[in-house]
């Protein structure tokens, strides 16, 4: 087995039988895995070199969570500017109070109010708290702060606090906390979201 291992002159008498025996398939074969795995290692190294390449070129992938607060932060934004477009002016808060309560004025009996201004600098708003002690029965103050907030989108009901001294009472008494917003004094929203 050595001896024909290492006779170059037997190897070429069973090549010369194989092609005789077989024809010349395993020839043909041979060569062609040879040229497949050839073709395999020189386009696995082009492939790594173009990903190399890429991967320069390429900005990092970002996670699921970066991506969903990202597209919540551009949500967040057009949404801040389409409510800054609906705002009235800080000047317009005495013209807002005498709708507000005109609107409310049949269902709410508005005897006092209690107010409270704030303004928020960085977001350019301003925003006016009342405090309301009212009376009377449940479907009629509901449809009172129905109306004002479909007819008044820069309201905002902040707080309903309701009792009741008896159960037999048919009226209850309760603490309504509206707030009234308000672009500030100066500050006007353009339709784009930005300030001028």
């Amino acid at each position: 087995m050595r001896r024909m291992l290492l006779n170059p002159a037997r190897w070429r008498l069973a090549c010369e039988i194989a092609w005789w025996r077989h024809g010349a398939w395993p020839v043909l074969m041979l060569a062609l895995l040879s040229a497949a795995a050839w073709l395999h290692v020189v386009e696995r190294a082009d492939l790594q070199h173009r990903l190399a390449v890429a991967g320069a070129v390429t900005p990092p992938v970002i996670s699921a969570e970066e991506a969903k607060r990202r597209r919540t932060l551009a949500d967040d934004v057009r949404r801040l500017a389409h409510f800054r477009a609906v705002l009235p002016s800080g000047d317009s808060a005495a013209e807002q109070v005498q709708h507000l309560v005109a609107l409310t004025l049949a269902d709410l009996a508005w005897k006092q109010a209690e107010f409270q201004h704030t303004e928020d600098k960085p977001m350019a708003l301003q925003r006016l708290q009342i405090s309301v002690p009212v009376a009377g029965t449940y479907p009629r103050l509901r449809a009172a702060l129905d109306t004002a907030l479909r007819d008044m989108p820069n309201l905002s009901i902040d707080q309903v606090l309701f009792q009741r001294q008896s159960a037999a009472e048919s009226d209850l008494q309760a603490r309504v906390r509206l707030s009234l917003w308000f672009a500030a004094v100066g500050v006007h929203s353009d339709p784009s979201g930005g300030q001028r």
